[in-house]
């Protein structure tokens, strides 16, 4: 039996005057990786700002474990027990890695404290011989790293990934791809914004296409796999 774990229906959103977001619905159950994909600018960001309440929908409701949350404050929202890992990283660039990452620190919505500092080196190995840089002084992918590492400090119990693999050189994008693999098989569920299609396809059961802020496609990634006609005219470069 699936259980919904996150869903939205008819979200509108606007910047300033300008409406960017169309009537956009999806669904994530437990345990699931949903991936949401588009070209540069087709509403992914936007969507998923729209999710956590960074943009608060004009029109839309959203649910999270049987909640409505539409209208509350991304504080909040977290503390519910979603991890938002925003496109920009948003890393204290003063602070080290390890004080980025016990700033991130909290316990989980049960109390739960699985992920430890210890557990977070084992996970991402490339940050120990760092935990005493500044952040800031870190190349993108470790930056990456970091803001993943330290929004799973939080015990979130969804994460929503706004364009991990961007801008990265293609060793890091296989790292963090390992990383969420791993993530997904211990039962997190995800939500995930790409423009890399390639590299959804071995993390994600199912996906939305995303075009000028309207959702095209909904369903089984296999699915979208198999419509060539689709890939071509809303995810080929």
């Amino acid at each position: 039996m699936t259980t919904t774990m996150l869903s939205a229906q008819g979200l509108c959103s606007y910047y300033g005057l300008s409406q960017v977001l169309f009537d956009m619905s999806l669904s994530v159950e437990r345990g699931e990786t949903l991936a949401l994909l588009g070209r540069n600018g087709a509403g992914k960001s936007t969507t998923m700002k729209s999710l956590m309440g960074v943009l608060k929908p004009a029109r839309g409701a959203t649910q999270y474990g049987g909640k409505t949350i539409s209208g509350w404050r991304p504080e909040r929202v977290a503390r519910a027990g979603v991890g938002y890992v925003p496109e920009d990283r948003q890393v204290f660039a003063e602070l080290t890695v390890e004080d980025n990452l016990l700033m991130g620190a909290k316990a989980g919505t049960k109390g739960q404290r699985d992920w430890t500092l210890e557990r977070i080196y084992d996970t991402f190995p490339m940050l120990t011989p760092l935990k005493s840089r500044q952040a800031g002084l870190l190349s993108g992918g470790e930056q990456q790293m970091l803001s993943l590492a330290r929004t799973l400090m939080g015990n979130p119990d969804l994460l929503l990934l706004d364009e991990p693999s961007e801008g990265l050189a293609p060793l890091i994008v296989e790292q963090i791809g390992h990383v969420l693999k791993d993530l997904r098989a211990g039962g997190l569920t995800i939500v995930l914004a790409e423009q890399n299609m390639r590299f959804c396809l071995d993390l994600a059961t199912n996906a939305v296409v995303i075009d000028h802020g309207t959702a095209v496609f909904s369903g089984a990634i296999d699915a979208l796999m198999a419509d060539q006609a689709l890939i071509d005219k809303y995810l080929s470069v």
